[in-house]
């Protein structure tokens, strides 16, 4: 949730503040505000989010493309192909996996890149995967000359 927007539109994002409301106590979101933001980027994309609480006390917390995650995240290669193996699972049953990453100790300056960040797996998070919608049905025929 910490790496979603503090006033979240999409559907995902809703999601995650709704499952944070419903699992964390107490909720920590009216002691922090967001104090730096990194864009959506990278190869794979991800994006990271720095909220601080009155006292200076920083979280930091990103979200993206789960492999990219995990790969950052340096994690030993035992552990790598185990999340790697639940992904895959995962993805096959046609769910949307993210990867979820913070920094327990931020640095005291925010770096250019954030991938500069000393990351720690947190896990991954999955939404069930929505077709769109299908195209209005048209009225009329499409067998008449337009022209004539």
């Amino acid at each position: 949730m910490w790496a979603s927007e503090p006033q979240p539109f999409d559907p995902m994002e809703q999601a995650l503040h709704q499952a944070y409301a419903q699992t964390a106590a107490p909720d920590e979101r009216p002691d922090y505000h967001m104090v730096h933001e990194y864009p959506l980027d990278g190869r794979p994309p991800m994006m990271t989010h720095v909220f601080a609480d009155a006292s200076g006390h920083r979280i930091v917390a990103c979200k993206g493309a789960a492999e990219g995650i995990v790969e950052r995240c340096h994690l030993p290669a035992t552990a790598q192909a185990a999340v790697l193996e639940v992904l895959t699972q995962m993805a096959a049953t046609g769910l949307r996996v993210l990867g979820v990453a913070h920094c327990p100790a931020p640095p005291p300056t925010f770096p250019d890149d954030q991938e500069d960040f000393n990351w720690e797996f947190v896990g991954l998070v999955a939404f069930p995967t929505r077709p769109s919608p299908p195209a209005p049905l048209c009225s009329g025929s499409f067998t008449r000359p337009a022209c004539k």
